[in-house]
């Protein structure tokens, strides 16, 4: 049931990516998951992980 969820929320996760940032994490790999999203990466603003949380919010119930 975990892994399941786990899923889920991963998958969920992608899409929003792609949706609001244009980020593929399916293409990029998992080496991608511990690289910083304000670094040199991918680059994103501050107010990017503000509408990161609540498209998280919005999408994923947890």
């Amino acid at each position: 049931m975990d892994n399941l969820l786990t899923n889920q929320v991963e998958a969920g996760l992608f899409r929003i990516f792609k949706s609001r940032f244009d980020i593929d994490f399916n293409e990029l790999g998992k080496e991608y998951f511990c690289k910083n999203l304000l670094g040199e990466d991918f680059e994103l603003a501050s107010r990017d992980l503000l509408y990161l949380y609540f498209d998280i919010k919005k999408n994923l119930t947890l």
